[in-house]
């Protein structure tokens, strides 16, 4: 008879912690709120300067919080396309 009992005790606890896990699925998620980030942009060309001095003019953008994106055009003339977050 003990038996029986302990096994029907089980039953409902599994059954019990069955349904709470079901309604914790349906309850809706809370959204987090994220300000909206605004972005500024700066198309540069530096096909007309050499090498070290691209590098110094990147580094430079870079420390200024410019992020490059996309580099379009053609080889000999490119277009560096870079963003930042709006102060």
């Amino acid at each position: 008879m003990r038996k029986v009992i302990s096994g029907c005790v089980a039953a409902v606890l599994v059954a019990g912690g069955l349904a709470v896990y079901a309604v914790a699925q349906d309850k809706p998620k809370e959204k987090v709120h994220q300000p909206k980030v605004m972005w500024e942009y700066k198309v540069v060309d530096i096909s007309t300067v050499g090498q070290d001095e691209r590098e110094k003019l990147m580094n430079e953008l870079g420390r200024d919080g410019w992020e490059l994106v996309c580099v379009s055009g053609s080889p000999l003339t490119p277009s560096h396309y870079l963003k930042r977050p709006k102060p």
